[in-house]
């Protein structure tokens, strides 16, 4: 979780010497730096194994139709087959970004970029169990039904489920101010973070954004007692009392 920033030193081999001598074990680089011949250098003579080093390196988005020299040239410097994490340094141009991602996710799969550890169907389940929603994952692919049961050994932080909970796009028609103060509904999207909306299903009416002053999972009963703008209303489970007053 803390690594060691090797951008601007003066002396890289030195510094990342030092580093890993100090116990860390994350050293961060990237070809625009021109120092991964140091880095590669300093891990190769510190003495720690090389599966023991998180390596994190970086392409220029400038330099997409040049990925191969680059990732070949990044790797020879670091004197390693692959890095543990390849970033992609700044956003590319408009139309770029698919490329670069098909090329990222090929060096990947040839063993030259290693993944986080676990597959988007896991990170969804995960999702899943951490909003206590029962999931039912499908596959008939022996190692994809063992994989979507293996998700008991990483966690998503709370902006990753964030994230995937913000994902959904849904088109709204205006909310009725005043005449749904009462009603009572189902979340089908959780509230998430105090100042996170989710989504109700109200009986004949169409869904609407919930907000709560606690987070609220999917498939809790909820009550609306006021409203907040015009596709939102606010929300409490449906046993809290409210004084109102």
């Amino acid at each position: 979780m803390i690594g060691f920033g090797t951008w601007g030193l003066q002396d890289t081999y030195a510094g990342v010497r030092a580093a890993l001598d100090a116990g860390y074990r994350h050293i961060d680089t990237a070809a625009q730096y021109r120092n991964e011949d140091a880095v590669g250098a300093a891990v190769r003579d510190s003495g720690v194994g090389r599966d023991d080093v998180f390596i994190t390196t970086k392409i220029l988005s400038t330099h997409i139709g040049m990925e191969r020299e680059v990732v070949a040239s990044s790797l020879r410097q670091l004197r390693t087959d692959y890095v543990d994490l390849w970033l992609v340094h700044g956003p590319p141009p408009p139309g770029a970004s698919e490329r670069l991602w098909e090329f990222m996710i090929d060096l990947r799969d040839r063993g030259q970029a290693r993944a986080h550890g676990v597959t988007p169907a896991q990170v969804l389940v995960r999702w899943h169990v951490d909003h206590h929603v029962v999931a039912l994952p499908r596959s008939s692919t022996p190692e994809r039904i063992a994989a979507n049961l293996d998700v008991w050994n990483f966690e998503l932080a709370p902006d990753e489920r964030s994230a995937i909970d913000g994902l959904s796009v849904v088109r709204r028609r205006p909310v009725p101010a005043g005449r749904l103060v009462g009603a009572t509904g189902t979340l089908v999207a959780p509230t998430g973070r105090t100042t996170g909306a989710g989504e109700i299903e109200l009986p004949g009416e169409p869904p609407a954004l919930a907000w709560s002053a606690e987070p609220l999972s999917v498939g809790t009963v909820v009550r609306v007692v006021g409203h907040r703008g015009p596709r939102g209303v606010e929300v409490v489970a449906a046993d809290e009392e409210v004084l109102v007053g």
